[in-house]
């Protein structure tokens, strides 16, 4: 009897979130068109993304203003890799809405799941005056709690509830929403500190010190003439993989691919990257060049780091962020002052998503082979000499439009098909 309870308890606990998301699917969406990430969006992330650094270095009360346009521009750079998720902000003389439309077509009887948030002027606190999640309003009562809970179980030890709190008023002045931010500098470090925390933990390795082995088994090959630091970045690569299969045959760590990928990432690629990870890069290293910076691909410095960080991002995670973020690279270098929107970077990106997905899913064996293939440029980047590069923010929209047009869409196609066609990436 007793186990009985326990399970229909079970059943009602687990099926009741299961109906409600079911029953709240409509048949249309709330937001009727997909945003598309353009040059001027791009530049706008950056900037927005600069501004809120700034904030969170600085100390006392502050404020951050962000025009609607402001918000979809980060909406559709944000959305960018995930194609069924739709984003929309509005701002009226009182009320910011925030929409969300999530396509669940492909599952059996589904349709869409919209959610609309709106967000009151307050001059205490976040004021959230509404929230329907399909037909459903849900209680303002609740709304709150419900948010500060979410959040707290997501960076835990109540920094959600601190979080939330720091938004100590909202002001809206035609299409601009200005949010009153008031944060002490302990819960500024300790925000800054988890939300790093959280990105390392998606990456999935236990500690840096895994990565730090095979950032510094580098340095030291450079260093003793195993590794030509003017050369081409395949020496780095087949080192590192190679230690890496070397030491996952001895049983020393789990992972070794992964690892070694990071620390491609962070020593080809761009330093940064450690900050996804940890405590990565040795002290006495902190602030100088590595040993990889005069190392090339088809003969330039760029493509190399596109490659490695490319890698490194599909090795903590997801192939469409790695390729989004890619992607939002080349938008802005469109713009006024960039190098220009570049295909043959782009091909670089795929090209290191793609080794980073083949080694990681191979078998020790398969990686054996895969190693005697890895012995010139060639097998690991197709020609991109014939491809558009440079192209302006005008000649951009004039020839592709933006990111969704047909004739982009096309040339990644030809891409992903010159990439598929090396042998490197055909070995199954």
């Amino acid at each position: 009897m007793k186990k009985s309870v326990i399970l229909l308890l079970f059943l009602m606990l687990f099926l009741a979130p299961v109906a409600f998301v079911v029953t709240a699917m409509e048949p249309e969406p709330i937001v009727t068109k997909q945003s598309v990430a353009g040059p001027a969006d791009a530049a706008r992330t950056k900037e927005i993304a600069r501004r809120f650094r700034a904030l969170t270095e600085s100390s006392g009360d502050s404020s951050i203003r962000l025009t609607q346009a402001d918000m979809n521009s980060i909406l559709a750079s944000g959305t960018r890799a995930v194609s069924l998720l739709r984003s929309q902000a509005i701002v009226t003389p009182d009320t910011l809405s925030l929409r969300l439309s999530v396509d669940a077509r492909r599952i059996p009887g589904g349709g869409w799941l919209n959610l609309k948030t709106a967000i009151g002027a307050s001059d205490a606190g976040l004021n959230i005056s509404s929230v329907k999640f399909g037909p459903f309003s849900l209680p303002e009562s609740l709304v709150l709690p419900v948010l500060g809970y979410v959040v707290d179980w997501t960076l835990g030890d109540g920094l959600g509830s601190v979080a939330i709190k720091a938004i100590d008023g909202v002001a809206i002045d035609g299409q601009q929403v200005v949010l009153g931010i008031g944060l002490n500098a302990a819960d500024r470090k300790a925000l800054s500190q988890r939300a790093k925390q959280k990105l390392r933990s998606a990456a999935n390795i236990s500690s840096p010190e895994q990565v730090r082995f095979y950032f510094r088994a580098l340095e030291k090959a450079v260093r003793d003439g195993k590794i030509n630091p003017r050369g081409s970045v395949v020496q780095y690569l087949r080192f590192a993989l190679e230690k890496a299969r070397e030491k996952a045959a001895q049983g020393t760590g789990t992972d070794e691919v992964k690892a070694a990928l990071l620390a491609l990432a962070t020593y080809c690629g761009h330093p940064k990257f450690a900050d996804l990870i940890g405590d990565v890069i040795p002290e006495q290293q902190t602030g100088r060049q590595s040993g990889c910076s005069s190392a090339s691909l088809q003969g330039r410095g760029d493509l190399r780091q596109h490659f490695a960080v490319s890698a490194g991002l599909k090795a903590a995670g997801d192939t469409g962020i790695a390729f989004a973020i890619g992607e939002l690279k080349e938008l802005l270098d469109s713009n006024k002052g960039g190098s220009g929107f570049s295909f043959d970077d782009l091909t670089s990106d795929r090209a290191g998503i793609k080794f980073a997905e083949v080694f990681l899913g191979a078998s020790p064996e398969l990686q054996g082979g895969l190693l005697k293939l890895l012995v010139s440029e060639e097998a690991i980047l197709p020609r991109t000499d014939d491809l558009p590069s440079g192209l302006s923010e005008a000649d951009f929209k004039r020839r592709f439009g933006n990111v969704d047009s047909a004739a982009y869409k096309a040339i990644v196609r030809e891409i992903d098909k010159r990439i598929s066609s090396l042998p490197i990436y055909a070995v199954q």
